[in-house]
This record gives C-alpha cells, structure tokens and sequence, in this order.
C-alpha cells in the first residue's frame, strides 16, 4: 500500500451537488479523538414495545431537528429539512476515523453549513462522506445564562447517561466530549461520539457536534490512506533553514 502525505485541505467552490462528482482535492480532518464501544446495538428515539439498554444513549425526535432525520442521509433529505444551503461547500477526497485509532481512508467528503430555518439554531453545518450525512454541527444555541452539557445535549434531542470528559483547550473554551464507549449513541446502527463546547458562556457561540464514529467497513479498511509524517527541512550540515521558524 503506498505510503503518502496529506496536504493541507483545499476548499473547493462549486454547488453541492456538483461536489459530489467533481474531482476532490486531497486533505484531512482536525483531530477530535475517540475510542469505540464495543456494545452493537441499534440506536435512535425510542420506539413503543421496543427494548432498550439503559445505560445506551436516548435521541429523541419530539425536537426541531431531529438527529435521526439528519444522519445518514442523502443531501436532497437533509437540504429537504434544512433548504438550500446560502453558501458554497468544502470538499475533500479523504476522510477520517478514530477506531481506536486514527485512521484516513479515501472518501468524496463535503461539508455544507446551512441556515436553520426553524429559528432555534444559529446555523447547522453537515459534513458528508460518500453522499451520506455522517456528521451535524448544531451552531449557536437558544436560551440564556451559563450553558450546562445537560441542557447542550436536550437542545438536539440527545440524553447521554454518562458524564462527559471536561477541559478547557483554549482560555475561555469549555469542551465536553464522549467517546464512542461514553456516548453509547447508535443511530441506524453505527456509532457515534458527541462533543459540546461554549466560549465565555457565550450561546451563540456554543455548539453541539455528533460525529460518525464507526469502525470502518471492508471497503473503506481497502482505501486507508497511510500518513507518513513530516520531516523537518534542514540547511547545510543538517542546521535548520534560515527561514525556519525559531522554537
């Protein structure tokens, strides 16, 4: 298999549909980390007479827009929800996993940000891999005071028994994460982790993310693209370059 670097990602200005098949730059996903469960069970809102693991997360459908309309879906169901998007779309010719691992497989993946025309949201934004919505940013959330993770997740539907993981990567920046084993979150049968993040408890700046998470299928195991890392460039006698940053 050969062994390559990922270039920066290239933003690719074209209409949605046209992003699916034109040709794709090549890129990589920021890193979001994660580790999946090893439960196997079928996720979504709960359905009268069905049996479910308490300890698995809840999607409720009784909100504007619901997880399980939006997920795993072709564009013309999620833009059926959401309209069209005001903005051009991001695209790529790689996506990536974290199973436990992280892992870049080649895919035709486009990231769409559209406007909420239910008025809850600030703006949602759909990444899409091989035409099939596999991740939903919901961007600026409703309400006022300081933000729990508890309300974040109710805001879209999600009840996640388990507590999350806290930090604080950036001063200011409060980011709850569950991985695939914390979150339990299954939605048609794949996994899925969860992030909640707010800035200075400012709820337009806060954001709910659910992210495809799911060990990869043999077709996909078939394109993992292997990264080999970068070297440092160096001058003469293996000195740094005269134009190299200083450490």
């Amino acid at each position: 298999m050969p062994v390559v670097s990922l270039p920066s990602a290239l933003s690719c200005r074209a209409p949605l549909a046209a992003l699916f098949i034109s040709a794709l730059v090549p890129g990589c996903l920021g890193e979001r980390g994660g580790t999946p469960g090893v439960n196997t069970g079928q996720g979504g809102a709960s359905q009268p007479g069905q049996a479910r693991d308490s300890s698995d997360a809840i999607v409720r459908d009784d909100v504007p827009l619901p997880l399980t309309s939006l997920l795993g879906q072709a564009p013309q169901d999620v833009e059926a929800m959401l309209g069209d998007p005001p903005g051009k779309g991001f695209s790529k010719s790689s996506c990536v996993r974290f199973a436990p691992k992280r892992i870049f497989f080649g895919c035709k993946f486009v990231s769409q940000t559209y406007a909420d025309k239910t008025g809850t949201f600030g703006s949602v934004t759909v990444d899409y891999e091989d035409g099939v919505s596999a991740r939903v940013a919901f961007n600026g959330l409703p309400g006022e005071g300081a933000l729990t993770w508890e309300e974040a997740l109710r805001t879209v539907g999600l009840e996640i028994p388990r507590a999350p993981a806290t930090r604080s990567p950036a001063d200011g920046v409060t980011l709850w994460s569950w991985y695939n084993g914390a979150a339990r979150l299954f939605i048609g049968g794949q996994q899925y982790r969860v992030e909640a993040s707010v800035v200075r408890d400012d709820r337009s700046r806060a954001k709910v993310d659910v992210i495809l998470n799911h060990p990869l299928s043999p077709e996909q195991e078939a394109k993992i693209i292997e990264v080999k890392p970068k070297r440092a460039e160096t001058g003469p006698g293996g000195a740094p370059p005269a134009n190299a940053p200083a450490h």
